[in-house]
């Protein structure tokens, strides 16, 4: 059996990267073939690169 692992997210250290260890360890341990396709590890265009994710959740200072 093949299994597709498809990840698509800008921080490697995320639950998204956490999710796609544990996707890919089992069925390995399991002998299986596992394709991991990670979009951002081969040069996917996205509309958020890393630096846009992290910005998105800074506060913003509103001066009084």
């Amino acid at each position: 059996m093949r299994v597709l692992v498809l990840h698509a997210h800008p921080l490697g250290d995320s639950l998204h990267g956490a999710l796609k260890a544990t996707m890919v360890g089992p069925p390995q341990a399991h002998g299986r073939e596992v394709d991991l396709c990670d979009l951002y590890a081969e040069g996917f265009e996205p509309a958020l690169d890393a630096e846009a994710r992290w910005r998105y959740f800074e506060t913003q200072k509103v001066d009084k």
